[in-house]
């Protein structure tokens, strides 16, 4: 969690001084892969996810950091005038990552989980 923080700070750093937001990594995969694994579980060794009560609540509680990653991703396109600049659209861009990296995560967890 500590590289998904770090790339939190990245992003309202890019807010705050209007640059383009630098790019997301996590464990050693760059966004494409990111994308790639959270767009194709099954490279992973699962299929995509369908929590339920039975889910524990690591999940649970990244379920819901990636839900507000999204949530903000959408107020983020409301924010921004259009035409976005190429700062607006890195940092979009970069909460959509958000969102793959926090999900990937839990792919992982239940590859843990099952295996």
């Amino acid at each position: 969690l500590e590289e998904l923080a770090a790339y939190c700070r990245e992003l309202v750093a890019a807010e705050y001084n209007e640059r383009v937001a630098g790019r997301v990594s996590l464990q050693g995969l760059d966004a494409d892969d990111l994308h790639a694994a959270s767009h194709h579980p099954e490279t992973l060794g699962t299929g995509h996810l369908q929590l339920d009560g039975k889910a524990p609540a690591l999940q649970h509680w990244l379920n819901m950091f990636r839900v507000k990653c999204r949530e903000t991703e959408l107020a983020a396109y409301d924010a921004f005038p259009v035409p976005a600049s190429d700062q607006a659209m890195s940092i979009s861009a970069g909460l959509n990552l958000l969102s793959s990296a926090v999900y990937y995560l839990q792919l992982r967890v239940a590859t843990e989980e099952s295996g």
